[in-house]
This record gives structure tokens, sequence and C-alpha cells, in this order.
């Protein structure tokens, strides 16, 4: 029989192994994108305007908007909403789930 012990120190992402096994959660500060893969939670990835969850993988993504690498071509995509970003000249996804009341929030599934 294994001790608890052991079990519980091997999924420990500041364990030696753990970061190997789980994925750190590095939440997205004041705005900055983190890369994607990072978030195993959607509610931190959908807060990240370079990331889109998707619910088939259960995972994480890049979102669309990222590869856009000019400007016209970043705020004519239609279909994702994505917005340009003067000060670091990347596309990103517009902001979603900036909702003042809880019922807006609770009403938008991204959120």
């Amino acid at each position: 029989e294994i001790p608890d012990q052991a079990l519980n120190g091997l999924c420990d992402p500041n364990g030696p192994w753990g970061h190997l096994i789980v994925p750190p959660q590095t939440p997205s500060q004041a705005g900055v994108h983190q890369p994607c893969q990072n978030y195993i939670a959607k509610t931190t990835c959908v807060a990240d305007k370079g990331c889109s969850w998707s619910d088939v993988l259960s995972a994480c993504l890049d979102s669309v908007c990222v590869p856009h690498c000019d400007k016209l071509v970043c705020e004519g995509e239609t279909s994702t909403k994505c917005m340009w970003d003067d000060s670091l000249e990347e596309c990103f996804k517009k902001p979603v789930c900036q909702y003042t009341d809880e019922v807006s929030c609770n009403n938008d599934q991204e959120c």
C-alpha cells in the first residue's frame, strides 16, 4: 500500500514532478497574456485576452485572434470580435465578462 503523502506530493505543481503532470495555473496578471495551456479553469482562461475555452476539448486554447499580425485583418475579423492592441502591435479578443451586474454576467455563456 502506498502512503497518502507520496501521492499527494506527486501532483503538486510546485513539487519535483508535479509540474510535469499538472500545468501551473498562472492567472492573467493585469491583462497580460499568459500561455493558454497554463489555464485549467474556464473562468481564468476566458479572462485572458489571448485565450478561448473549448468546451469540446475542455481546454484553454489560443484565441483565433492571436495569429492575425495585421491591424486591418485583425479588425476585419467579424466572427470573433477581435481588437488590435496598438501598444503591443498584436491582435487579441475584445474583453469579455466585464459586467456591472450579476444577471448579465450569468446570462453570458463565456463567463
